[in-house]
């Protein structure tokens, strides 16, 4: 049995299975801070074409946080933005896509090639904002940076999704009922049931 967080990867494995990255609401949910910032986005360059796209951004909304920064300030970066901005290099489902949703900002990403992200659960439109070229991003962004209540509904929306099916927790469980069902290994009693609880996400 072989979990991995790429979806490609697992199918091309005689025992692959599919295990996508997640979010941990205690960590990464925002502090309840003001979004005073209009867009995030927390890695590294990438190549093209995503630095193009970050230098776009950060000429063209100086209010921003954008590049490198510890793991430990995610939450706080991510909290006080009201867009967090994705490109997907290998147009996978990555982190920083469950970093911002559970975050409570705005995801904007590239639209990927595949259908991952609704095999997930995710709506565009409902739980989260796409787009396909340069022009697309910044109509997209300079529309929800406007129209703050759509903007907040989306970004809820997402946030909700995210704490209800994606968490660790709910990670682990889909491992060791994988593992139960080929090789035989009991689920612990703890696990059999995820709580579903969830953590108000901060005011937009």
């Amino acid at each position: 049995l072989v979990c991995c967080v790429h979806r490609p990867g697992a199918e091309a494995l005689p025992n692959g299975v599919w295990v996508p990255v997640a979010c941990d609401p205690e960590f990464h949910r925002a502090p309840g801070t003001s979004r005073r910032l209009e867009v995030a986005f927390v890695g590294t360059e990438g190549g093209v074409p995503r630095k193009f796209y970050l230098h776009a951004l950060r000429e063209r909304y100086p209010n921003n946080v954008i590049g490198h920064a510890p793991h430990t300030e995610l939450s706080a970066i991510y909290g006080q933005a009201r867009i967090g901005f994705n490109y997907s290099i290998r147009h996978d489902v990555n982190m920083r896509m469950f970093e911002i949703l559970c975050s409570g900002a705005l995801l904007v990403t590239n639209r990927l090639r595949h259908k991952d992200v609704a095999r997930l659960g995710f709506e565009e439109g409902r739980h989260y904002v796409a787009y396909r070229r340069p022009h697309e991003l910044f109509e997209r962004i300079d529309y929800y940076l406007s129209h703050d209540a759509e903007r907040e509904t989306i970004a809820q929306a997402g946030c909700a999704l995210v704490q209800r099916h994606h968490t660790y927790q709910h990670r682990l469980r889909q491992i060791l009922q994988v593992a139960q069902e080929r090789i035989g290994v009991q689920l612990p009693s703890s696990l059999q049931r995820v709580p579903q609880e969830v953590i108000p996400c901060a005011s937009l």
